[in-house]
């Protein structure tokens, strides 16, 4: 059998794998990069090929180690996972060593300063020079018992971030309740009735089982009347991966230990000032001190939103103070009855498949980017999707594979993974991954709008992957600064909010009729309904990163769950229960060796950013090809050849305005 993990690009390698392959493709993979390692080191060449090597060199093993991880995160396979579990420490091993490598840090500054080196331009002298600054950065200067202990923690870091993600997935595959009594789902949509009814069969009991997937867990604290149920949903969501032998905050602990030892072994104060030195904040001062003026200006109109929604609790019977359980059922209510807006009406104007198919049309009017289904690609589930992505040239840019629905062993979230930036004239790889509403009959799923917006944002990640036409991989697509790397995203966003788009994507899943005027109307009214809730909520977990990096004391006794606890009520409308751990699967900071950790700051900072871009876009039309090219060429098409801030006064001609974002929420 021919090894896909072998062959970078080898599209069947998206089919389920075996997972025998993966021990002997991650070794070769790895005797592949020590040996571009000390070719390039071997190597006399001071000139483009020099530069072409260095950004290939870890080329099979990204892809190797890249796929199996996927798989792993939407396959309930066990033999994966131990796979998986065994490759993780050696990729990390490599990588870890990459990053502290003296003689290779040696032999680039040497290059540097050769003749040819002394003429590099564009992105070869960006790709040179961020290399060896993120060599020095990691430590590739520093004495050989000091480099050893920062190739240790990386290790380790890539160890404990696995474990901390199963942790998450089994916990909360492993929880269910059983409902026998219909009427205590009342108020919960047919739709999550259908499911849990069916998800009881399949497991051979009666009634209905509920489970800890996302969209089901939103639904009943949403719409469910019964309020036990509502409560024990909220308890179980919170309290995933925070017991027993899954107890996710022994591993946090230590993560946070070895991030701050990194980060003093390095010469930085602590980890935030490490992590932001090569983002658009430049540390992690100006990042904390930007979290905590955007709550300034959103607190006040926090308390009064939760002022109203309390009196309005108490026209529907609530005696006491509403719970943590109790806030998005009311605000549900409150939304259907001030702007006569009904979700689950709107849902029937959103299926999945003209939804998809609606925003690809958007995309190739924007950026003349065309998406053909290829119906004989491989791929790892019937669910999937696969589209290959052609220019207005005819040239493929790219291939993605959508997998937008949840299913039990696939990993919480949503996400977009750029599997492979290609050399020129080669397909760009990648992989879309959701949690949408769940399929109906037909094979289609009635979205919400929260569902609309996250596959927009999912695809504005696609866009930056497969526009890139940087010619080195290390600067293209997505590999940016990370205070950046939401732009993109949420930048596409923006259309979903716009009465015209929204017209092309309501069509009923049914009968095919257009969507009322009247639900577009009460939808957008809505837009502005508890932003300042919205922004306390994401700002609450902007503090708890960065307070845990740079203010918890990581080797004390107290407890980062506590820590983080203590922070989220404080930018919370209700108090939080006592055994409330989100922490334990706050899945992007603890995740992986460092993900978002001292970074979700970056969700707002790209906010900011992205709104003042679309207040030009409704300057020059919001169906502007011609301006929407200009978009793709400056921002999605030049990675990070480019400056971020100098990606931003290309498009704006000055910096970024906060003040299109106040305005957008109607904070301003």
């Amino acid at each position: 059998m021919t090894n896909p993990l072998l062959t970078p690009g080898d599209c069947s390698a998206f089919a389920h794998l075996d997972a025998d392959l993966v021990d002997p493709a991650i070794e070769a993979a790895i005797a592949d990069v020590r040996s571009q390692r000390d070719a390039l080191l071997a190597s006399p060449a001071n000139d483009a090929t020099f530069v072409a090597s260095l950004d290939r060199m870890t080329d099979r093993l990204e892809w190797a180690y890249g796929i199996v991880a996927h798989l792993e995160s939407v396959l309930p396979d066990p033999s994966l996972r131990e796979a998986l579990g065994k490759a993780q420490p050696k990729a990390s091993a490599v990588w870890a060593s990459l990053a502290t490598d003296d003689a290779l840090y040696a032999r680039l500054t040497a290059f540097r300063s050769s003749p040819y080196g002394q003429t590099l331009q564009g992105p070869a002298l960006r790709l040179v020079d961020k290399t060896i600054e993120g060599l020095r950065r990691s430590g590739a200067a520093l004495p050989p018992a000091e480099r050893a202990r920062l190739q240790a923690i990386d290790v380790r870091l890539g160890e404990l971030g696995l474990t901390f993600s199963q942790h998450v997935v089994d916990d909360a595959d492993g929880w269910h309740l059983v409902i026998a009594d219909e009427g205590e789902l009342r108020g919960l949509p047919e739709t999550y009735v259908k499911l849990t009814r069916a998800a009881a069969e399949k497991a051979g009991v009666s009634g209905f089982r509920f489970s800890l997937s996302a969209p089901l867990v939103t639904a009943v604290l949403s719409y469910a009347e019964h309020r036990p149920l509502r409560e024990a949903i909220y308890r179980a969501w919170n309290a995933r991966a925070s017991q027993g032998d899954r107890n996710n905050e022994p591993i946090i602990r230590e993560m946070l230990a070895l991030r701050g030892e990194k980060a003093k072994l390095l010469g930085f104060t602590d980890f935030s000032d490490l992590v932001t030195v090569e983002r658009m904040a430049k540390n992690g001062v100006r990042a904390h001190t930007f979290v905590r003026e955007l709550r300034e200006k959103s607190e006040a109109a926090a308390k009064r939103e939760h002022q109203e929604l309390a009196a309005y609790a108490r026209t529907l019977g609530f005696e006491s103070e509403l719970a943590a359980w109790d806030v998005g059922f009311v605000a549900e209510k409150l939304r259907a009855e001030r702007y006569a807006f009904d979700e689950e009406r709107l849902r029937d104007y959103f299926p999945s498949d003209h939804v998809l198919r609606t925003i690809f049309g958007l995309l190739e009017e924007l950026f003349g980017l065309r998406f053909e289904p290829w119906a004989a690609a491989p791929k790892w589930h019937e669910n999937v999707d696969v589209f290959r992505i052609f220019d207005e040239k005819q040239v493929e840019r790219g291939i993605v594979w959508v997998d937008l629905f949840p299913r039990e062993g696939k990993r919480d979230g949503a996400w977009m993974d750029g599997m492979r930036l290609a050399l020129p004239g080669s397909p760009h790889l990648a992989i879309v991954c959701g949690n949408m509403s769940p399929l109906e009959e037909g094979g289609v799923a009635r979205l919400q709008h929260r569902d609309m917006e996250t596959i927009l944002h999912e695809l504005g990640h696609l866009l930056h992957h497969v526009a890139s036409s940087v010619p080195f991989a290390s600067l293209g697509g997505t590999r940016v600064a990370e205070d950046f790397v939401e732009v993109p995203s949420q930048f596409l966003e923006n259309w979903g909010w716009e009465p015209v788009f929204l017209r092309r994507l309501g069509k009923h899943w049914k009968t095919g009729e257009a969507i009322p005027e009247d639900l577009i109307e009460a939808l957008l009214r809505t837009r502005t309904y508890r932003a300042a809730t919205a922004s306390m909520r994401q700002l609450g977990f902007g503090e708890v990163d960065m307070s845990l990096h740079r203010e918890f004391d990581a080797h004390g006794t107290a407890s980062p769950v506590a820590h983080a606890r203590e922070i989220l009520e404080a930018h919370s409308p209700t108090k939080l229960v006592p055994e409330h751990a989100m922490l334990a699967s706050f899945h992007h900071l603890f995740g992986s060796p460092v993900g978002y950790a001292a970074g979700y700051y970056v969700y707002k900072w790209a906010e900011v950013i992205e709104a003042d871009f679309f207040e030009r876009v409704r300057e020059e039309g919001i169906f502007n090809g011609h301006f929407g090219r200009r978009v793709l060429e400056q921002v999605y098409a030049v990675g990070n050849a480019i400056d971020a801030n100098e990606i931003v006064r290309n498009v704006l001609g000055r910096d970024a305005d906060p003040g299109a974002l106040l305005r957008r929420s109607g904070l301003a």
